[in-house]
Parts: structure tokens; C-alpha cells; sequence
């Protein structure tokens, strides 16, 4: 039984309801119902026969009182994220996960994409918040769903939470139908464009454009990493989306915090740079 607060009406003793009412809250510690009664009421007789089953506050350990008072006041959703980890791996970020899930066990496992049902790897939590680096390359659409356990921890039962990884949306190539992105695919920073028509704009107006990779938001157009870029027209083309052509290169990079992508229209004339990967 997940906590949760009623407003039954009192019963006389042969179950009729009476008028006033009481606020009853439901808490299920060590396998007990425990109903907690707060607010007013003027009923003389016992509450109706669901709430029957009482254990008194006086009977609880501190421990099981601070557990009740969590269960009450834990409202926040939980959280789950799939950010960048040490050396192009992947980082697992919980918040919020209940007590009584952790207590039932609770495990977060990582798949490769929504469609994934073959398991990258196993994290059993044993906090309500916390983070852990998952020796699995970074990639684009990975996803953490969060189970209940099944005892002793060899089955999964209900999904709780899922959490995507997705790369910074691409930012707009300026005065021109296009767009740069900075993405992940197995640790490696990697370009990706979205060009209007780009078949034919890349053997024209792109012919002379390229992409570099920088260290960060403040090196110079000049200072890219060391063979880390390339020509538009050497991109490989990767299908339509929205209307766009896309088109995609990786480097030889791992995917770091403070990365940037640069498109230059010819020689070092910017044209767009994404957000430094956080």
C-alpha cells in the first residue's frame, strides 16, 4: 500500500456514517498498516471497520517515526538522468527515489535505446539521491529505467522512471537554411549538420565549409584540435529529418565537459558554434 491521505467519514457501530470526519493517513512500515489520525472530530464511536487496524505512535521506534514522516512529506517525482561521465562513459544521476523502494530494492538499468530490451548494465541503488559513473561509452539515446526489485533482486518488477540521454539541440547556421549540432556515438564528439537541400548547397555555397572541434568557448577560430575537423563536403550523409538533409562526422575526440563545434563558410569566417558540452 503506497502512503497515502483519506477523509473517511466515522461510523456509528453499526457502520452508518456520521456527519463529521476525520483526516486519516495510511503508512505501511515493516509490512504493518499504521493509520496516523490528526484534525477534529466529535465522533464517539470507532472509525469505520477499513481503519480498524491501528498501531499507536507511542509503539514506533524513532527510526519507523522518521520513515512514517518521509513517507508523508516526500511528494517530488523522481528524478533520473543520463549525463557524460569520466572519459567518454556514461553517468547515472538519481533524485527523489522513496525509502520503501530502496528498502524493496530498487535497481537502474541501462539500455542502448528505446527499443532495447538486452540490458548495457546493472545499478543497484542504495540512496534516495546520488550519481555513478557506468563504465558504458557515452552514445547518443541511451536510457536508464529505474525497477522495482523482485526479491532477492533477480527479477524486475514495476518501471518507476526512465531518463534519456540527448545531445544540446543544434543551433542555427547564421543567414543560412542550416543548422550545426555537437553529438555523442560511442565516447567520440561527433558533427552533425542539417542543411536545406544539402545535396546540392554542398557542391556549391558549403563546397569550402568545414567543421573543427574546440577545447573551448574561448580559443581562437584558428585553434582547433589538432586534426580534429573536417571538410562539409566529406560529411556522411545520414538520411532526412523535418525537412532537412543531415549529415554526420566523428572524431577522434572523447566526448569531454567545455567541447565546442565550429562551422566556418570558408576559411575562418564563423558562421555558427554550438554550446560547450556540459
Amino acid at each position: 500500500m503506497e502512503c497515502k491521505r483519506v477523509e473517511p467519514s466515522c461510523a456509528d457501530k453499526n457502520g452508518k456514517a456520521l456527519k463529521d470526519s476525520i483526516d486519516i493517513v495510511c503508512v505501511r512500515i515493516r509490512n504493518r498498516e499504521c493509520f496516523y489520525y490528526s484534525g477534529f472530530t466529535s465522533c464517539s464511536v470507532a472509525p469505520p471497520p477499513h481503519t480498524r487496524h491501528i498501531c499507536s505512535l507511542s509503539a514506533l521506534t524513532v527510526g519507523e517515526m522518521m520513515e512514517m514522516m518521509m513517507a508523508l512529506t516526500t511528494d517530488e517525482p523522481i528524478q533520473l538522468h543520463v549525463t557524460t561521465g569520466k572519459n567518454g562513459t556514461t553517468k547515472i544521476v538519481w533524485k527523489n527515489v522513496p525509502q520503501h523502494h530502496l528498502k524493496d530494492g530498487a535497481v537502474v538499468m541501462l539500455f542502448r535505446h528505446h527499443m532495447d530490451q538486452q540490458p548495457r548494465a546493472f545499478l543497484k541503488l542504495q540512496s534516495s539521491e546520488g550519481s555513478r559513473d557506468i563504465p558504458v561509452p557515452l552514445h547518443e539515446g541511451l536510457q536508464a529505467r529505474l525497477h522495482k526489485a523482485g526479491w532477492p533482486g533477480m527479477w524486475m518488477e514495476e518501471e518507476l522512471c526512465r531518463g534519456i540521454f540527448q545531445s544540446p539541440d543544434p543551433v542555427p547556421i547564421y543567414r543560412y537554411s542550416g543548422k550545426l549540432q555537437l553529438t555523442v556515438e560511442n565516447g567520440k564528439a561527433c558533427f552533425k549538420l542539417f542543411l536545406w537541400e544539402g545535396s546540392h548547397r554542398l557542391k556549391n555555397e558549403f563546397y569550402y565549409s568545414w567543421v573543427g572541434l574546440y577545447k573551448s568557448n574561448r580559443d581562437d577560430n584558428k585553434n582547433y584540435l589538432t586534426n580534429q575537423w573536417q571538410w562539409a563536403i566529406h560529411f556522411k550523409p545520414c538520411g532526412n529529418l523535418n525537412d532537412y538533409d543531415t549529415y554526420s562526422y566523428c572524431t577522434d575526440t572523447t566526448i569531454t565537459s567545455g567541447l565546442q563545434a565550429r562551422f566556418m563558410i570558408s576559411d575562418y569566417n564563423e558562421k555558427a558554434r554550438t554550446p560547450e558540452w556540459s
